[in-house]
């Protein structure tokens, strides 16, 4: 059983003035995390990327031990969308 519902690893985003640069954490599973930082620190730089809203430059995402970049229905085989 995976220990992690989220590992970030070297997640890189590069802005004009701005680089997110190789930040990695783990959030084990069952807890809950909030980021806490400055204005201009990354935080929602950081959660957008984990979203896959806006493309980054390098590292890596997994959900439950497999890559964010993969089917829904890989990471949550149980999980089903509500009809409509």
């Amino acid at each position: 059983m995976q220990d992690n519902a989220l590992t970030v690893k070297d997640l890189t985003k590069r802005y004009q003035g701005f680089t997110l640069d190789h930040v990695s954490f783990d959030v084990p599973r069952g807890s809950i995390v909030g980021l806490i930082g400055e204005n201009g620190a990354g935080k929602s730089t950081a959660i957008n990327a984990v979203l896959g809203l806006v493309q980054k430059e390098g590292g890596s995402v997994s959900f439950f031990g497999r890559s964010a970049w993969c089917s829904t229905a890989a990471i949550f085989p149980s999980f089903s969308p509500p009809p409509g």
